[in-house]
């Protein structure tokens, strides 16, 4: 049916409306509701991307439309979640700016996507929405004791660096379901599942880092 072959626009519309959610909830001070929609976008993220290669539907208004509004979900969003988190501990001026650097980065990493065909398997970079995610946790760890004119800039420093790197990072787009070829994919889903059986929703702010761990330790091998 020719509707279905709109399903993956409307996903893409569904991320951008939820991101724009997760804005106005980051605001009015409601973080738990941003990490949320920023982690239902994920979901849409992904949904769309899988629902065009499926029905062969991935044309050019997809991929301008699915630019735009990752753009706002996974680069705008977690710029001012982060602004507001720098601002609340007490940082000057300069640093609590200093977190546009997060868009401005993300907007550069989506450029690149676009640009770069050798992405199909491995993504190269830290992927946006995985950067907002880790972005977006952070909050969920007890930082009383953390000096916040470090934690910020360090923080800032490899956020964007990890998204417009050459590191090759883990995809989801399996070509095959080896365990041989997706060891690496295999140990993240299961490293995952443990955190989350064990730490429940606690787990969130650990998930991208071991995702970044493994991603390198897979490109470093790769390099052997």
């Amino acid at each position: 049916m020719k509707i279905l072959r709109h399903l993956p626009n409307l996903l893409t519309s569904l991320n951008l409306t939820v991101g724009v959610l997760g804005i106005i909830n980051a605001f009015v001070g409601d973080y738990t509701n941003t990490i949320f929609f920023i982690l239902v976008a994920g979901i849409f993220d992904f949904m769309d991307g899988f629902l065009a290669r499926q029905l062969n539907s991935d044309g050019d208004l997809g991929k301008q439309l699915d630019s735009l509004a990752d753009m706002v979900t996974f680069g705008v969003l977690p710029a001012i979640y982060f602004y507001l988190l720098s601002v609340s501990m007490d940082n000057p001026d300069w640093i609590n700016y200093s977190t546009v650097a997060i868009a401005v980065f993300s907007g550069i990493r989506l450029a690149i996507f676009n640009l770069d065909d050798s992405q199909a398997v491995n993504f190269r970079g830290l992927p946006t929405p995985a950067n907002a995610i880790l972005i977006s946790t952070l909050g969920q760890i007890d930082l009383a004791d953390v000096p916040g004119k470090i934690f910020v800039p360090v923080i800032i420093f490899f956020s964007c660096f990890l998204l417009v790197s050459n590191v090759k990072m883990l995809s989801l787009k399996m070509k095959t379901f080896g365990i041989k070829e997706n060891a690496l994919l295999y140990i993240l889903v299961l490293t995952v599942a443990i955190l989350v059986i064990f730490l429940g929703i606690g787990a969130l702010p650990y998930l991208i880092p071991c995702y970044i761990f493994l991603s390198l330790v897979g490109h470093i091998t790769s390099k052997l």
